[in-house]
């Protein structure tokens, strides 16, 4: 009787398989991983817009009034840029600056010498749509300043948000936009 000669290795359907489970786990990981890169560039929105917004009741309080900035259209790169000269003179006045490179530009829209709107714009999981967070300050009297660039008034699903930075799918919920 002839014994059988094992030989070692893989078959071809073992690797194929191998192979299909890979390509559904790497078809399933990439945009996840991609979101979360998204998400954590856009921690750097929430924390930037809380510290501009502790700025300018700062300058509130010392002024009675506060201060709006300008804006270019936002930059379209998903790398952090360095913050220029010209964004060191519109928020100079409230002593803000951020440390190191950003990925979003930056402005404040004070349409009353009591309530303002801090909005930040980028493309930071780079499909070429602008994003926007708002952070909202609204006056005494609960009156609201609309987003500086596009118009946008701080209002989510449930009405009005104000003193949280606020993204924009956010506002999509409430069907107003």
């Amino acid at each position: 009787m002839l014994a059988r000669k094992r030989h070692s290795g893989f078959t071809l359907i073992e690797m194929m398989i191998t192979t299909a489970i890979i390509g559904i786990l790497a078809a399933i990981a990439v945009p996840s991983f991609a979101m979360f890169q998204a998400r954590s560039r856009r921690s750097e929105s929430y924390t930037n817009l809380s510290a501009i917004g502790r700025t300018e009741d700062a300058y509130y309080a010392e002024s009675g009034t506060f201060v709006s900035t300008t804006t270019s259209w936002p930059g379209t790169s998903w790398t952090k840029e360095s913050w220029t000269a010209a964004s060191e003179a519109e928020f100079g006045p409230i002593g803000w600056r951020p440390e190191g490179a950003v990925y979003y530009d930056y402005a404040v829209n004070a349409c009353t010498t009591s309530s303002f709107t801090a909005s930040a714009y980028g493309d930071v999981d780079s499909d070429g749509v602008v994003a926007f967070v708002l952070l909202a300050r609204p006056d005494g009297a609960g009156g609201d300043c609309p987003e500086l660039l596009f118009g946008v008034p701080p209002v989510g699903g449930g009405g009005p948000v104000h003193n949280q930075p606020l993204t924009w799918p956010e506002l999509a919920a409430s069907g107003k936009y």
